[in-house]
């Protein structure tokens, strides 16, 4: 993974640099829903639209460069966690920021993510199972997050992806107003990154490809899975943490 930008590639848009600019950084597992996320804000004129950007790379003194990559004011950048990353996120200090905590249920996350993987290494499961992603990327990331004090800043926006695909509009129209977007009306369609949009690159599916937020619980057939996560109380813990319900017995539902 390389940086978007270096110093000299910056420094042919002078014009961007002198631009007062804001920035939202977009931070998550993978497969949570950060690229629907991501293309959902850029509906507002005023929000770019970019590529996922390793913002992780940029320090306090090349966190500037971020400033060149949009014309836009709000630049939104997202980059979800890696297995074996250490402190994610690591949020560059540049302008005024918002960060926006996305999560989706682990079930959800974990069978998607098996998926990707499976797509581009045929003898992935033969190497992870979904015990090790529970324990070796899912929870980490979002403990990491939590131990950290993340959620409780001012500038930090919990959201839940099942909520943001029940309610696209009515939730949008919120993230709009916390981002700082002049953008007024929500949104449950969302801009096309380019025509050579890939599944490697952010996902071709024929529902992603319908520009259009649809609803797309999985079922949740894999017992094995389900009491994995229904017996971890580390689960139930990040998930109270991030406004899921549990039931009865405390356990994640």
């Amino acid at each position: 993974m390389e940086k978007p930008t270096n110093f000299f590639s910056a420094l042919r848009f002078p014009g961007r640099l002198l631009k007062a600019k804001s920035f939202v950084f977009i931070v998550s597992a993978q497969r949570s829903g950060s690229t629907l996320l991501k293309a959902l804000l850029a509906v507002a004129p005023d929000v770019s639209h970019l590529p996922e950007v390793p913002f992780h790379l940029y320090g306090s003194r090349s966190a500037w460069q971020l400033k060149t990559l949009s014309d836009k004011p709000i630049i939104v950048l997202k980059k979800p966690s890696w297995p074996d990353e250490f402190n994610y996120p690591q949020i560059p200090s540049i302008g005024p920021q918002k960060i926006l905590l996305l999560i989706r249920h682990p079930y959800e996350t974990l069978v998607s993510t098996g998926k990707m993987y499976e797509a581009m290494d045929s003898d992935f499961w033969q190497k992870w199972d979904y015990e090790n992603m529970l324990y070796d990327y899912w929870l980490p990331t979002y403990e990491g997050i939590l131990a950290r004090n993340l959620q409780l800043q001012p500038n930090v926006c919990i959201i839940r992806y099942e909520a943001l695909v029940s309610k696209p509009i009515e939730y949008t129209s919120e993230l709009f107003r916390f981002i700082g977007s002049k953008q007024k009306k929500g949104t449950n369609t969302y801009l096309k990154r380019s025509e050579n949009w890939t599944f490697m690159k952010d996902d071709g599916s024929d529902r992603i490809n319908s520009l259009k937020v649809q609803s797309n619980l999985l079922p949740r057939d894999n017992e094995q899975l389900l009491n994995l996560l229904r017996n971890e109380p580390r689960v139930s813990a990040v998930l109270s943490q991030y406004g899921y319900k549990l039931d009865e017995n405390n356990k994640a539902i």
